[in-house]
């Protein structure tokens, strides 16, 4: 059974039946990923025809050879963040490996193999779009910024002299000049 799933489910009986859920879902229907990433909606660059973004997914419930629950699978998207060094956009390609044992109490959690991240299943039953948007959280950088040789920060011609380097590109410098006022 091949289908896009947007509602919660009984994920226990996802593992019993092994369920295949693929699919495609917009980026902006992601909430919390959604704030965490440039131009959903807003897309400077209209070109492409779609204004959100998209992740393509491909999950795989089942029980392992030890009767445990596991989801494997795999999502694909291209994140808009924010360089944190000049401001630009960064397009930060993500193809995650998807491997979780799924557990009914915190405990469980330290029986699992260590190639399998534990999910904690809570009685509401499990969307599979959150196990999407978490892989998607994961895979951003903490400190987005573009390779040193095309960020605009790091560019050479930015400022007025690049063979001396400015106080605001070495914040200490003030400090070395006050020392030697005072020596």
């Amino acid at each position: 059974m091949s289908q896009p799933r947007t509602e919660l489910m009984d994920p226990w009986r996802a593992c019993r039946r092994g369920t295949h859920l693929s699919g495609e879902v917009s980026l902006s229907r992601l909430a919390r990923l959604s704030s965490a990433i440039l131009g959903l909606g807003k897309r400077a660059d209209q070109s492409r025809g779609d204004d959100e973004g998209s992740a393509l997914y491909d999950l795989r419930f089942q029980l392992d050879a030890e009767g445990r629950a596991v989801v494997h699978g795999h999502v694909r998207a291209c994140l808009r963040l924010t360089c944190q060094c000049c401001l630009g956009v960064i397009e930060q390609p993500v193809d995650a490996r998807i491997a979780l044992g799924l557990i009914a109490q915190d405990a469980q959690a330290a029986q699992l193999p260590d190639d399998l991240d534990p999910w904690l299943v809570t009685a509401r039953g499990l969307d599979p779009l959150e196990l999407v948007e978490e892989e998607l959280l994961l895979a951003i950088p903490q400190i987005p910024r573009h390779p040193r040789d095309s960020c605009q920060a790091e560019s050479p011609g930015r400022g007025a002299d690049t063979s001396e380097p400015s106080p605001s590109r070495h914040p200490f410098a003030v400090l070395g000049s006050l020392r030697k006022t005072r020596d």
